[in-house]
């Protein structure tokens, strides 16, 4: 049985001053989305998001609930008016890092986020029984609509596997679908995972961050960044060990009886080698799904450049809607 409680009691890291939903101006994108030189014509950049009060008022407004799996206490927020979005977190951070994102598509969606065990002990079987007692809490059984990032399209999968009416239509944003790990890194998170600290005590893991995100962010304040690298560094060192290593794991691919009916592959600037790889693998292997490319936005989209994530998903989820501008 699932044990659901309520809560809003959720700190939230204060970093002052609003942020622009900006990008750099030295990059564009042609008519096949692929990036080009300045000077071409964009679409002009959003109001500010005043970001920290956006945090603030979904940590305070959004449902907060709970739900016990294995032994292990999930964590979740649901907020919103309109067909259920449920989203997948990527490798690293918690489900706090979709919330500009869950505000900017309330009034479309009942988005619906939540985290993955943060432990050692976390099985493939394990996560791929997370999203249907999640999707059973909500009320929905079948055909529902998924949002993953990176690692939460292996999630995706291994989900279709054991149930396979589950998720209807699949966005997948820099999918992975098996990291090709060396010997040596496997061993570093096999010690990893036996380490009782949180990764933001791990040597090295700022610069290695700002060398792969801080270059998509807003190039005036770094305080969008600053929360990232805070919420992501609160994760314990086991338990990201542990998802690191089962990322390795290759998936297969999407057969006629798990494949969703609909999937949009979201390529973004700023992937890495191995998401560029599973992207195209994706699009050759499904033959209905859409390839879509995010211009300078890096791999956190949802955090760098909110607004357009958000009318990807519109346009791909409702596309015959009708919007006030």
């Amino acid at each position: 049985m699932s044990s659901v409680s309520s809560s809003t009691n959720v700190q939230n890291p204060a970093v002052p001053g609003p942020v622009a939903d900006e990008r750099p101006e030295h990059l564009s994108e042609n008519a096949q989305g692929e990036p080009t030189a300045a000077g071409e014509e964009r679409e002009p950049c959003p109001t500010p998001l005043e970001w920290q009060d956006v945090l603030q008022t979904f940590v305070q407004e959004a449902e907060h609930w709970y739900l016990d799996l294995n032994g292990e206490r999930i964590r979740g927020r649901t907020w919103g008016a309109g067909p259920t979005l449920y989203f997948l977190n990527g490798l690293a951070g918690t489900h706090e890092l979709y919330a500009l994102i869950v505000w900017l598509l309330r009034e479309d969606f009942r988005c619906v986020v939540f985290d993955y065990p943060d432990s050692s002990s976390v099985t493939i079987p394990s996560l791929a029984e997370l999203l249907p007692r999640v999707t059973e809490l909500h009320g929905d059984n079948e055909d529902v609509t998924v949002y993953a990032r990176d690692f939460g399209t292996q999630v995706a999968r291994w989900t279709a596997e054991n149930h396979s009416r589950l998720i209807g239509s699949l966005i997948c944003q820099t999918p992975i679908l098996g990291l090709p790990l060396q010997a040596s890194e496997r061993r570093l998170a096999s010690l990893a995972r036996h380490l009782p600290f949180r990764t933001g005590r791990i040597p090295g893991r700022v610069m290695i961050q700002q060398r792969t995100h801080r270059v998509w962010f807003p190039p005036y304040d770094r305080s969008r960044f600053d929360f990232y690298l805070h919420n992501s560094g609160q994760q314990s060192i086991s338990g990201t060990a542990q998802r690191f290593l089962m990322s390795g794991d290759a998936i297969p691919d999407w057969t006629d009886t798990t494949v969703p009916e609909r999937m949009l592959v979201v390529r973004t600037e700023g992937e890495s080698p191995a998401q560029s790889a599973a992207a195209e693998r994706l699009a050759e292997s499904v033959s209905h799904a859409q390839l879509e490319w995010l211009h300078t936005s890096g791999q956190l989209a949802c955090l760098t450049h909110p607004h357009r994530v958000a009318k990807l998903v519109r346009e791909f989820l409702q596309p015959n809607a009708t919007r006030v501008s």
